[in-house]
């Protein structure tokens, strides 16, 4: 088991946006510890809304190496897409490294991505505007 946290996006937008998942490295998915990072994969979040709610959705790390994977020594990360319709607006980039998380977007004008330290688990809000 890896550190976990729990995401949220928010869209502030005048139109729907929709979110695909990639480069997943080192991350527990589909339920797995709970973790659902796919959860934000082909993703339409509506206008003035938070998706899933203002609790997030658990997505957690794999910090241990199984299966011949490097997961103790490498920096998990996960990418999401941001697309308004078809036109793309922007990569946010989440990574995790020794119990820290971090989040980073192609596009800092329009998506601002905040990660809170919290005690067990972290919050990542993403604020897309």
């Amino acid at each position: 088991m890896g550190k976990g946290a729990y995401m949220s996006v928010t869209n502030n937008r005048a139109e729907p946006l929709t979110l695909f998942v990639s480069n997943q490295k080192c991350m527990y998915d589909h339920g797995a510890e709970g973790s659902n990072v796919s959860y934000f994969n082909n993703l339409t979040v509506p206008v003035a809304s938070v998706l899933p709610d203002a609790n997030g959705q658990y997505v957690e790390v794999k910090a241990s190496s199984t299966g011949g994977d490097t997961c103790a020594s490498e920096t998990s990360s996960f990418d999401v897409e941001v697309n308004i319709g078809t036109v793309p607006l922007g990569t946010i980039k989440i990574s995790e490294r020794w119990n820290q998380y971090s989040g980073t977007s192609t596009n800092t004008d329009d998506i601002k991505v905040d990660v809170g330290r919290g005690s067990d688990q972290d919050v990542i809000r993403v604020t897309i505007t």
